[in-house]
């Protein structure tokens, strides 16, 4: 490759940033699936790799592709510690090829390693690539805890929990589309499914579910014939992940899934939902968010009056118990959690603590309108404000953006 081949740091940028969003829109598609491009698109990716096209068997959600393909994985004979997907079919070790062709491209090779610096230190110098380390590249560099990440993130810890009935619905898919191979006469034969596939099994197939790199190599090398930088003969594998919800190729079958059938979001684009799920599929199954962290306990959504300080006090993720409270109501928070009083102020307010074990306490500030109702009354209300104030004239200059000794009006309440 001669010099002027090379990307500039300005395309390098743009290229981040383009191949970031076609990997979000991907991600975050509602749009039903079309199984029948899904299955054009995999005939051409099974001819690529040499070899025809199994059936392929449409589930509704993810939790029933990994159980799907972990009974499949079994009846390959593998062992729940096998975690290497290129074993499961020959279209997996193309793909994977493929991959590692893109990988070796020059300029990639040196961005990644760049990438990889800013997310191990924490670190964006450039606002343009905080897209890219959030939704680029072959593993998640989303920033935050577990429970905060991108939706692909999100759907894998729910889609490792069980879910009823499961097995029965799996292996009728599996017996009904595998009739008279191999396979459907050993799902056939099981006898409690249930107790050959381990929580490991599950999670390997979520990974092979939700395989990054596939996104990664089908957008860059995209990008790159845009560019004029490669080429490469059409196998059909941006039309299969364009069009469903994720698959898992195996020589004698595919396990494809639907689309999330709805995302909920708040005004700054975080998953949010305080009357359901956040993330729903079209049989009913999904995910609860609040704030961008995942619950995971449902009901705090689905029964919000059934919360108690009990259950507010045992929620580890601050975000989601700032809402809890919400829902419980800050005013009787502080009386039913035994609020200790840190400050009362005749003109910032009354400042109450609530002690959390093993982690910061709740703060709640009650102040009042300077406005009073049409019946000459005042109304007062609950704020929760930093946990680490100590007066409520601090609390109060902290709702504003202040510093206690910066925040000094005439009339404040």
């Amino acid at each position: 490759m001669s010099d002027a081949d090379h990307l500039t740091d300005r395309q390098l940028v743009e290229f981040s940033a383009a191949r970031a969003e076609r990997s979000r829109l991907l991600i975050d598609s509602t749009a039903p699936a079309d199984r029948d491009m899904t299955t054009r698109g995999l005939r051409v990716l099974y001819w690529s790799a040499g070899v025809e096209l199994p059936p392929v068997i449409w589930v509704a959600n993810p939790r029933l592709a990994a159980v799907a393909a972990a009974l499949v994985a079994r009846m390959y004979g593998m062992s729940d510690r096998e975690t290497d997907w290129k074993a499961i079919s020959q279209v997996a070790k193309y793909i994977e090829t493929q991959g590692d062709e893109i990988a070796a491209f020059p300029e990639l090779h040196s961005q990644f390693n760049v990438l990889w610096e800013f997310a191990q230190r924490s670190w964006i110098p450039q606002e343009e690539y905080t897209r890219v380390l959030v939704w680029c590249c072959n593993f998640s560099f989303a920033k935050g805890r577990r429970r905060s990440r991108d939706i692909w993130d999100v759907i894998t810890s729910r889609a490792e929990a069980s879910m009823p009935g499961e097995f029965d619905e799996v292996c009728q898919s599996l017996l009904s589309e595998l009739s008279g191979t191999d396979i459907g006469a050993a799902v056939g034969g099981l006898v409690n499914p249930d107790r050959l596939v381990t929580e490991r099994a599950i999670k390997r197939s979520v990974d092979w579910l939700f395989d990054r790199r596939r996104i990664y190599t089908s957008g860059v090398r995209d990008l790159l014939c845009e560019l004029g930088k490669y080429s490469y003969k059409p196998d059909g594998l941006p039309q299969v992940i364009a069009s469903c919800g994720g698959f898992i190729p195996f020589d004698d079958v595919v396990i494809a899934v639907e689309r999330p059938s709805v995302i909920r979001r708040d005004d700054r684009g975080r998953l949010h939902n305080t009357d359901g799920m956040s993330i729903e599929y079209g049989d009913g199954w999904g995910c609860y968010s609040l704030s961008g962290m995942t619950v995971d306990e449902p009901r705090i959504v689905t029964h919000k009056e059934e919360i108690t300080v009990g259950d507010i006090l045992s929620e580890y993720n601050a975000e989601i118990r700032r809402v809890m409270i919400e829902f419980y109501g800050m005013e009787r928070f502080v009386r039913d959690s035994q609020a200790e009083l840190v400050d009362d102020h005749p003109d910032f307010g009354v400042l109450y603590r609530t002690t959390i074990a093993r982690d910061e306490p709740v703060a709640t500030l009650k102040v009042m309108n300077s406005t009073p109702e049409p019946d000459g009354t005042f109304k007062t209300y609950f704020l929760q404000v930093h946990p680490r104030a100590r007066t409520a004239r601090e609390a109060v200059a902290w709702t504003f953006g202040m510093r206690e000794e910066e925040y000094a009006p005439s009339v404040e309440t």
